[in-house]
């Protein structure tokens, strides 16, 4: 029975957090008709607040968002809703709290910030075409590497967000970026030794989920601290 709970400790936290993220692919690759972008210097964007700007999210963005939404639907649906109902409503509030999408808003958030208004678009084509004064293409990761054992379950979140900034002959003005990796950990020695007193643990997920999400949590405010600087370094409101 103690081998049983162990197991089922060290499970659960797996059938959450264990999947890795996709890898990530060029940003541009598919937004230029693979055509080369030429390097040029870096250049500052000034007087931005009477500019008008396009956002565009790219393919390997939204292939970290897909990713990411589908394990944590995994998790959520296909275990703690049958298994751990009681626990449905805390998990997914806490899951919201750092959902991929909060990432792409916060990016246009800071963006409303600095310029006249912000519309995302599909593509370069239709930014140039839509008569948009600076183009930026966001960039986002969401990497996360887990391990379990019997003392304890952890997790490392690292959020890497950048945003390549075009002008409206679709020549490259700058990068700005941030990014930032925060570790969580569930310790589990309390619940190995209550079941080696045969008086076994009963851990809920959100036990589990908690220290994980506030991880991620801190990992993004810090990363986007770092994009903001970056930014002010392109950007002249």
């Amino acid at each position: 029975m103690i081998q049983r709970n162990l197991v089922l400790i060290v499970c659960l936290f797996i059938s959450g957090c264990a999947t890795q993220s996709p890898p990530r692919a060029d940003p541009l690759a598919d937004l230029v008709g693979g055509a080369k972008i030429p390097d040029s210097p870096t250049r500052t964007i000034t007087e931005s607040r009477s500019k008008t700007l396009a956002l565009i999210v790219s393919t390997s963005t939204q292939t970290q968002i897909k990713h990411r939404e589908e394990t944590d639907n995994r998790y959520l649906e296909g275990y703690v809703k049958s298994q751990e109902p009681g626990s449905y409503n805390t998990v997914k509030a806490m899951y919201e709290s750092v959902s991929p999408h909060k990432l792409r808003d916060t990016v246009v958030a800071e963006l409303r910030q600095r310029f006249k208004t912000v519309s995302v678009v599909g593509d370069l084509a239709e930014f140039r075409d839509g008569g948009h004064d600076v183009a930026a293409v966001v960039d986002v990761g969401m990497e996360y590497k887990a391990s379990s054992g019997l003392t304890g379950n952890s997790a490392e979140y690292t959020t890497d967000v950048s945003l390549h900034l075009f002008d409206r002959q679709i020549r490259k003005i700058g990068l700005a970026s941030g990014k930032a990796t925060e570790s969580g950990k569930y310790d589990a020695s309390g619940d190995i030794a209550k079941a080696v007193l045969l008086v076994f643990p009963d851990p809920k997920p959100e036990d589990y989920v908690r220290p994980m999400v506030e991880a991620e949590r801190k990992s993004r405010v810090s990363a986007f601290k770092r994009l903001s600087a970056s930014l002010d370094q392109i950007v002249q409101k």
